[in-house]
């Protein structure tokens, strides 16, 4: 029973040498987990039973228990890792997933045995998410492991803050042992995608000429003032002869 409580990131077995391999990729909404262990048979473990911790189910978010009465079955209420593994000439290459949202995160059974204060979450006043964990435990509770590497992927951030120990393209590294404790602090920002406006096209109105209607019609305006001031003169005499004739028949 002690050695089950005593745990390898995900509660799962004490073994001799043990490195882990931590990964979390992350999107906007989502956080998709991936812990890879390798184990090895020794005096005490041989390869039946790795095999029968890696068929343990534990359940991803820390409050919900693990059932220690019945471990190879699962809680309806509760969620599991997806596991598979890779058989080596003297142990195992274990791997478990699961995919978080931003307000689960916090929760993640993983992080909360590797750190103590766990604090992930968005800004909205400053608008930029981040990540800080601090006050590693891991090593206190299992005192054989050798080295864990936390890697986390921000494919489409912008980072703002980090103390990473490395960074690779997208991919920021944190290498923790016993004698070498890090605390993980980051900070990043998604950029807005801006919508292009849809554009649609205008039918001319009927009540608007066409511009370049309008502009022939000035054109030839200019081009025939004269003949334009001759035709309006000749029209007011005509006006003025037919008024004319108009009163004089009156009288």
């Amino acid at each position: 029973m002690k050695i089950k409580i005593l745990i390898i990131i995900l509660g799962i077995f004490l073994l001799t040498g043990c490195t882990a391999n931590y990964t979390m990729e992350i999107t906007k909404d989502t956080f998709d987990e991936s812990i890879t262990i390798e184990a090895y048979t020794n005096d005490l473990y041989d390869k039946n039973s790795l095999y029968a911790s890696f068929k343990e189910e534990y359940p991803v978010y820390i409050d919900q228990e693990f059932m220690y009465y019945d471990p190879n079955n699962k809680n309806e209420n509760y969620s599991y890792y997806t596991k598979t593994y890779q058989e080596l000439s003297n142990g195992y290459l274990f791997n478990y997933r699961y995919n978080y949202k931003l307000k689960d995160i916090n929760r993640a059974r993983a992080i909360n045995m590797v750190y103590k204060t766990i604090s992930i979450g968005y800004i909205d006043e400053e608008d930029f998410y981040y990540i800080s964990l601090k006050d590693p435990i891991i090593f206190i509770n299992n005192n054989e492991i050798t080295s864990i590497s936390i890697n986390l992927i921000f494919n489409d951030a912008i980072i703002l803050e980090n103390n990473a120990d490395s960074i690779n393209n997208s991919t920021y590294t944190w290498n923790l042992t016993p004698t070498e404790l890090k605390e993980i602090n980051i900070k990043y920002r998604f950029e807005d995608e801006e919508e292009e406006p849809t554009q649609t096209p205008e039918e001319p109105s009927e009540e608007k000429p066409n511009k370049e209607e309008g502009s022939e019609v000035s054109s030839w305006v200019n081009e025939n003032k004269v003949l334009i001031y001759v035709g309006v003169f000749s029209i007011l005499i005509v006006l003025i002869l037919v008024v004319g004739v108009i009163k004089f028949k009156k009288l």
